[in-house]
């Protein structure tokens, strides 16, 4: 009897995982997923502990108090707890502490990663007297000073290195681990002018589990920039231009002259989606707008308009939105299958507002509608 009471009081982990898995697209948020706030979150509650007196870490919760949720390390992530409130709600007996935890756990499984086991247990402190200390977590500016030295680093980018050594080895990582989380942790989500202060996200598909951003940063040639790099909003990567101030690096060039010598090779027609398990659509070109939907790979698509956005090719869908047929990486996402075709039917052409009674025979005395 006694064991039954305590089965009756332990949260349902396997529910509450399908429901967390299941609200993990969100077409309004961030490249339409929750999974990296999620993830963010859950990292940084990790992150504040000190191996040496077993104190901070995820076990008890407390960003839930001001001392901890106003590290400026932790700007925006009141957002990402509010999105697992109403969660808590309907399963009251899951603590804070360990929802947090098995909502990253969903986000990396429902991003393409490993189902990882769970294990609950977590109690959350009573108020902030149990709050880490802040400035526990890593910051990317620590030691670092203007201008640069003849490599064209930061100057005082040993500091920096040696800031994150200290951080992950007080946590008890090696510096081999250490490199592991930043590298996966870097392929998800996006960062905020109004948050971090740095702007755009690392990798082409910041949803999907993958090893892009070390390959990256061994493959790719990076370029440090400011604020003051207009020249990206010509080649229309406006959004990695971070605040006043700051400095990131980008694996942009700064161009010529801009040019288009290549998107004749993608005129409008059909297209068979051929990169990952799906692609993006969105509202508007800009890779920063709204995602709307989710070609699926192997799906065909019809592409009214292409349009050059620095070396990134994107198309305009018949049903509406934008899709990247070659990403600013130049990885193809979209082949053409060729010319435009439509099933039967009457469709309005906006150019020359004829109504067509089939593709390409024009109905006679059709008026635009």
């Amino acid at each position: 009897p006694i064991l039954s009471a305590m089965s009756f009081l332990k949260p349902n982990y396997g529910k509450i995982r399908k429901e967390l898995l299941a609200m993990m697209d969100a077409p309004e948020w961030d490249d339409g997923s929750y999974a990296p706030v999620l993830i963010r979150l859950a990292w940084h509650s990790s992150a504040t502990y000190d191996k040496a007196d077993n104190t901070g870490g995820s076990k008890y919760g407390t960003m839930r108090f001001w001392p901890e949720a106003s590290d400026p390390d932790n700007a925006g992530l009141h957002l990402a707890r509010a999105i697992l409130e109403p969660i808590k709600m309907r399963h009251p007996r899951i603590s804070h502490a360990d929802l947090w935890v098995l909502a990253a756990y969903a986000a990396i499984e429902h991003t393409g990663g490993p189902v990882i086991p769970f294990r609950g247990g977590r109690v959350d402190a009573r108020g902030p007297d149990q709050c880490p200390p802040n400035g526990r977590l890593p910051n990317p500016n620590t030691g670092l000073a203007p201008g640069v030295d003849s490599d064209g680093r930061p100057n005082g980018w040993r500091n920096l290195a040696q800031h994150i050594r200290d951080v992950f080895g007080r946590m008890g990582f090696t510096d081999r681990e250490a490199v592991v989380l930043l590298c996966g942790g870097h392929a998800y989500g996006r960062c905020h002018t109004d948050r971090s202060g740095f702007a755009g996200p690392w990798v082409e598909e910041p949803t999907k589990f993958s090893n892009e951003y070390a390959k990256d940063m061994i493959e790719d040639d990076w370029l440090l920039i400011s604020d003051e790099d207009v020249w990206l909003d010509s080649i229309g990567a406006s959004e990695l231009r971070p605040a006043t101030g700051l400095r990131q690096y980008v694996n942009k060039k700064k161009p010529l002259k801009q040019s288009a010598p290549w998107v004749s090779s993608y005129p409008p027609g059909m297209y068979k989606v051929v990169g990952p398990k799906f692609i993006n659509l969105r509202r508007e070109p800009d890779v920063g707008s709204d995602v709307i939907g989710h070609p699926e790979e192997g799906s065909v698509v019809r592409i009214l308009t292409v349009r050059l956005f620095g070396t990134a090719v994107r198309g305009l869908v018949d049903c509406g939105g934008w899709v990247s047929i070659i990403g600013t990486k130049g990885v193809e996402f979209l082949k053409r299958q060729g010319d435009l075709t439509f099933p039967p039917g009457q469709f309005l052409v906006k150019q020359d507002a004829a109504v067509y009674d089939s593709a390409g025979a024009a109905a006679k005395g059709g008026e635009a509608k």
